[in-house]
């Protein structure tokens, strides 16, 4: 064989080696197809992921699909949309607020809503205990909070903010997903349990069928007071805020008497025979105004639910004079409201009693101011 053969020969065979060298490198840089899931990269990108959707939950605190579907429910069976209050800040004894999160306000009562979003399977407890089960399957269960205790603390907010309601006045729902069983569930007090497709049939057989509660003007009375609960800011800004109000009037007050008691300590270096008419007015006038000032304010004193009782009657003071097209002060006035909220009347008599009402007034507002004072928080 020729040289040049010989030659030919081990150029393909060394090309051959060098191709073969190459394509075991690069397969080994190709990390395996089923691998690509779990490559380090991929697992960060997921954990980002992950934790993006948590700090979206947290910064969430909306209702989800299945509430706001109830809710919907709730306000078509009822045909009133207004009467629908979703996030009511009750204000509670100890100071702080209650949220009920979904409650319809009727003639019979508050109905008052609580969704139970539940996987497929069955769920079994009793109205007095902890814990409820859901089972998945016969070997296979899970505990979780007896839910009448939400609607129960939801009720006991409710009879503490308006002590003129019974328990007669409250109807109490929980609805559970139509995915999950309602198989052996115990109750026989003033709550049901049912599933959300039961919901509108069941509501509007105890809408049509419970005994009306309230009157037409304490159901008045119960929208003006609820209303100042409605908003995400909840009552207890609004109370903070009076009273950053009456602190700056004080301080105002404070700064009025020191002035003015200057004034008479310097008017007291001259002999009242040597001054003329119109000083001796002056003098008078600034005297009173010390003797006014030094009269202690009520709103000082009010309570936490007074404040709350005089801001509904303020509020229902503009609705009125809105309506009437008059100044508030026609309809009621400030001495009025104070005189109220002090005296609280429970007739037509004792508030005719009351300084800074007229007949006219007491004829035509009374039986609303009574409901308001009756229904007062505590």
């Amino acid at each position: 064989m020729s040289p040049f053969f010989l030659a030919l020969i081990a150029l393909v065979i060394v090309v051959a080696i060098i191709i073969a060298v190459v394509i075991f490198k690069r397969s080994s840089k190709t990390p395996k197809k089923e691998n690509v899931l779990f490559s380090d990269e991929k697992v960060r990108q997921d954990d980002d992921l992950f934790e993006d959707v948590e700090i979206m939950a947290d910064q969430d605190n909306g209702p989800s699909l299945e509430e706001r579907f109830l809710a919907e429910t709730v306000k078509e069976v009822s045909g009133e949309p207004e009467r629908l209050y979703t996030n009511t800040y009750v204000p509670t004894p100890d100071g702080g607020t209650h949220v009920v999160h979904l409650m319809l306000r009727w003639a019979s009562g508050f109905y008052i809503f609580r969704y139970l979003s539940l996987p497929s399977g069955w769920i079994v407890g009793q109205e007095g205990s902890r814990w409820w089960i859901h089972f998945d399957s016969p070997e296979e269960k899970n505990f979780f909070d007896n839910p009448i205790t939400t609607i129960d603390d939801d009720v006991k907010t409710m009879l503490s903010f308006f002590p003129g309601t019974s328990m007669e006045y409250y109807h109490g729902y929980v609805v559970v997903d139509d995915r999950c069983e309602i198989r052996d569930v115990q109750t026989d007090t003033h709550v049901q349990v049912i599933l959300l497709s039961d919901l509108p049939k069941v509501l509007k057989n105890d809408l049509e069928s419970n005994a009306a509660v309230f009157s037409p003007n304490m159901d008045r009375m119960m929208s003006r007071v609820l209303a100042t609960m409605k908003n995400n800011v909840g009552l207890e800004q609004r109370l903070t805020h009076l009273k950053k109000e009456m602190q700056e009037e004080n301080e105002q007050v404070r700064k009025m008497r020191s002035a003015s008691d200057q004034a008479i300590q310097q008017t007291r270096v001259y002999d009242p025979n040597d001054l003329s008419d119109e000083q001796k007015a002056a003098i008078r006038k600034i005297q009173e105004k010390a003797i006014e000032d030094r009269k202690q304010r009520p709103e000082d004193h009010f309570t936490r639910s007074e404040l709350a009782l005089r801001e509904s009657l303020i509020l229902w003071r503009k609705q009125q004079a809105n309506a009437e097209a008059k100044k508030e002060d026609a309809i009621l006035s400030d001495e009025g409201i104070i005189h109220i909220i002090t005296v609280k009347p429970k007739t037509i008599d004792q508030l005719q009693r009351i300084s800074g009402m007229d007949q006219e007034e007491v004829k035509r507002y009374g039986e609303d101011l009574l409901e308001m004072v009756k229904h007062m928080p505590v």
